[in-house]
Parts: structure tokens; C-alpha cells; sequence
């Protein structure tokens, strides 16, 4: 889900918006199962928005150029996007009915203060996506952003804060360090256009800070696979027509004692888990907050 964290808008902001007309040479890059070097395919794309500031766009729906149909999800790149991965060039005008215009968004990464008994850190995924930016995308497209920056006003500065998963017992220490300060500016941030990207226990610093309704996120009872147990769990799509749900691999994501998580009216379902100890519950849930979303 990298593409989660880029931030995008649509190209028309009609209800049904009309169709998009590329020019020729407009490039086509195909995410998802199709794309033989995925990588090197999401390097180029971070890269030529970050890096090059060349227009991009993503398309929303199915396309079709020369007899092929290209899934939602395809890369449009105008600046002639290249490098070890496939694409295709085009000879004529490439039309897509609805597109999303990809921009260089400002990510905070969360790396909170709070220390476990052994002195390490509880924001214990922060590690991964720090590898992920700087190893699977070569580039630092990110900053870290502590309790005491968010409690000064930091969060003002970006467009996406991601909240790591919390070492299980220790997602009340990590509320209770942001305090009423903190967790007041991660709301106002979220209602001022933030977006928001929480995991594991991270997500219940999203419950305390009043986005979500109290009780959406269960610390108390825990997501575990069925045998083999080798802690990925299938995931069932309830809304395909999500962007959340474009360029995947793979139907399947990683859980490990998740903590249960429950919709209410405010909250859309995106996909949830099939093969779990509590199959139907939400895997990926999404909620629109003011002029944002979590």
C-alpha cells in the first residue's frame, strides 16, 4: 500500500467528471501482479514526483490503450517515466475516464519517547517504514515527528502523519504522553486536511483523540491467523472501487495480535479479513473527519 502515502486529488472534480485526454508519448506504467519489477517501478514514481516534479497521474478505473486494458492503478507519467520495470510509450492520444493527480505530499513518521522496560522503543514498525522509504525507495521522503513536536505544533508542517504499531501494552503510555495537548492537535491537524495512516496498536491513538467513536478499537481482544499460523491473514474487498484497494500483489496482509477494530456509520469498511480468529471484522477501515481523513 505504498501508494497510501501520496497524497491525491482528482483531475476533475465533477461528480462525473469528463474524460482525460493524454498526449502522445505519455507513458504507462502497470502496477500490481502485472509489473515484473514493482520496485524499481515505485522508486521511479516517488522520484519523478519528489525529485523531478514532473506531472504524474494515477488512474481510477480501467483504461484501455492499443486493444490492452490497464487496471486501476496505472501510473501516467507525461515526463517520460523510465528504468527497470515495464511500461509503454504511447504513439496516439491515451484517454482514461477518471484520474487522480499525484503530488509531492510532507510525511511525518511517528517515533514516540516512550521507552518499554527494556528501554526500547514501542513505535516498534517505525524501523520498517524508515526501510522503506530510504531502502525500497531510495529517497528520505520523510521526517520523524515525537509526542513533544506534535504537542509544539509540528504536525502543521505536513500533509500525512503515520502512526506505527505500539508495542502491545503500551498504547495508553504513548496517549498519555501526547496528553490532552497533543491529542487535541492530532484531531484539529486530521479536521484541518491531514491525513492520517495508523496500524496495529497505533490505531488506538486515533480513538483517543476522539476521530473515531470510543470502543472502535479493542485492545483487549487480538486478530490471529488460522493454521498454518504463519501470521498472514486474506483479506475479503468490500469496496474495490477504493484507491486503497488499487496495485495490490497480493490479497493478504501481515496481522500479529492486532487488536479487534468495529464500524460504525462513520466509518467505510475497505476490506476485511477472511481467515482470522474473527473473520468479517475490518481489516482496512476509513474515515473522513472536517477537511480529512484516518
Amino acid at each position: 500500500l505504498v501508494l497510501l502515502f501520496l497524497s491525491a486529488t482528482s483531475i476533475s472534480p465533477q461528480a462525473a467528471p469528463a474524460s482525460t485526454m493524454f498526449p502522445t508519448g505519455t507513458t504507462l506504467v502497470p502496477l500490481g501482479t502485472g509489473q515484473s519489477e514493482l520496485r524499481h517501478a515505485y522508486q521511479a514514481l516517488f522520484s519523478e514526483i519528489y525529485d523531478d516534479h514532473e506531472p504524474v497521474a494515477w488512474t481510477a478505473i480501467d483504461s484501455v490503450y492499443s486493444a490492452t486494458t490497464y487496471a486501476p492503478g496505472t501510473i501516467v507519467s507525461l515526463g517520460g517515466m523510465s528504468g527497470d520495470f515495464d511500461s509503454v510509450a504511447t504513439d496516439g492520444t491515451y484517454t482514461v475516464d477518471r484520474a487522480h493527480v499525484l503530488r509531492p505530499a510532507r510525511i511525518a513518521l511517528f517515533y514516540s519517547e516512550v521507552r518499554d522496560t527494556a528501554d526500547q522503543v514501542v513505535t516498534w514498525e517505525e524501523a520498517t517504514f524508515e526501510q522503506l522509504f530510504r531502502v525500497y525507495l531510495w529517497g528520505d521522503y520523510f521526517d520523524t515527528i515525537s509526542e513533544t513536536a506534535i504537542i509544539s505544533g509540528s504536525l502543521a508542517k505536513y500533509d500525512i502523519l503515520i502512526l506505527p504499531s505500539i508495542t502491545v501494552g503500551y498504547a495508553d503510555d504513548v496517549a498519555d504522553a501526547l496528553g490532552t495537548t497533543g491529542l487535541t492537535a492530532l484531531a484539529d491537524w486530521v479536521n484541518d486536511g491531514g491525513t492520517l495512516y495508523a496500524q496495529g496498536d497505533g490505531c488506538y491513538l486515533v480513538e483517543a483523540a476522539g476521530l473515531v467513536p470510543t470502543g472502535t478499537v479493542d485492545l483487549n481482544n487480538r486478530l490471529t491467523d488460522d493454521p498454518p499460523y504463519d501470521n498472514m491473514a486474506a483479506l475479503n474487498i468490500d469496496e474495490p472501487d477504493n484507491s486503497l484497494t488499487f496495485s495490490w500483489l497480493t490479497q493478504e496482509t501481515n496481522i500479529l495480535d492486532d487488536p479487534v477494530l468495529s464500524a460504525t456509520s462513520t466509518i467505510s469498511v475497505v476490506a476485511t479479513y477472511s481467515d482470522t480468529t474473527r473473520p468479517g471484522t475490518p481489516a482496512i477501515p476509513l474515515a473522513r473527519r472536517g477537511d480529512g481523513q484516518e
